[in-house]
């Protein structure tokens, strides 16, 4: 609610910027820290987990959208009709949609890709011993190609 009514406030000419200012370093993070340190639960959990996944997605595909919104108004041809809230709750939905489905298709298989890359990348370097010379510590082994041992000659 506070974010409606802090995003609802018209231009108001020079004293905006103070406004803008206010925002973005005081309003919006008390908003994200209030949101952070909320509990959801029932419905409300998995709708924010919804949001949460297709959060990136959706930042990544709105520009273009906006700018065919803009288009749309500017040449009075949105193909959802002329009435004033059509256009704009369609083009949400789309934009929901498009995002959801980038998320199924692309994100979500990259970053279990990505994750078990790393998995594997902290096991391999986790199975070296680190080894005291005149106290200082170095890594002991060294593994080739073929998962090859060698000491290193200290």
């Amino acid at each position: 609610l506070a974010l409606l009514l802090l995003l609802s406030i018209p231009h108001l000419g020079k004293a905006g910027l103070f406004y803008q200012l206010f925002c973005v370093f005081i309003a919006f993070p008390l908003i994200i820290w209030c949101g952070a340190r909320g509990r959801i639960a029932g419905t409300g959990k998995s709708l924010a987990r919804f949001l949460g996944e297709i959060s990136y997605p959706l930042y990544a595909i709105h520009y273009p959208l906006i700018y065919l919104y803009i288009y749309w108004i500017e040449t009075d041809s949105s193909p959802f009709g002329n009435n004033g809230w059509s256009t704009p709750i369609a083009l949400s939905a789309i934009a929901v949609s498009v995002a959801f489905i980038c998320y199924k298709l692309y994100d979500e298989p990259l970053r279990k890709r990505l994750s078990s890359f790393l998995k594997k990348s902290k096991k391999r370097h986790s199975d070296f011993v680190l080894t005291k010379v005149n106290g200082f510590a170095f890594r002991s082994k060294i593994y080739y190609l073929c998962s090859t041992e060698v000491e290193i000659p200290w």
